[in-house]
């Protein structure tokens, strides 16, 4: 999980003023959201054929299940990129612009694609 700075001293902040007792999961109330429920997408040249089919596959599950519509486009000011990074991880939220979702060696399952999607 990444968080930008801002969400970072904002989760700090709320821990602290509960005396350091945080609820689970708390990160997921400060971050923005995607809007219209619509999540752009697109695929770094380092995406394989492998790990493009889990991505696919994992976005199919997302949307039949939730109430998100992802579209793959290059050119949407707000999207996210699937690359082949270091391991698997992905931003909390929309930061807007192009953010990287990594979907490294060893990712390219579905259950890890859809984790690391629901972040957004």
């Amino acid at each position: 999980m990444n968080l930008t700075d801002e969400q970072f001293e904002d989760y700090e902040k709320e821990t602290e003023e509960s005396g350091g007792a945080r609820e689970k999961r708390q990160v997921t109330k400060i971050y923005n959201k995607w809007s219209s429920n619509t999540v752009y997408y697109t695929y770094d040249a380092s995406i394989d054929a492998t790990k493009k089919a889990a991505i696919v596959a994992g976005i199919n599950y997302l949307a039949a299940r939730t109430c998100l519509t992802f579209i793959e486009s290059a050119t949407a000011t707000n999207r996210f990129r699937f690359i082949n990074g270091a391991g698997c991880y992905s931003n909390i939220g929309m930061i807007g612009g192009v953010q990287d979702v990594s979907i490294g060696n060893g990712c390219e399952v579905i259950g890890t694609v859809v984790h690391e999607t629901v972040s957004i």
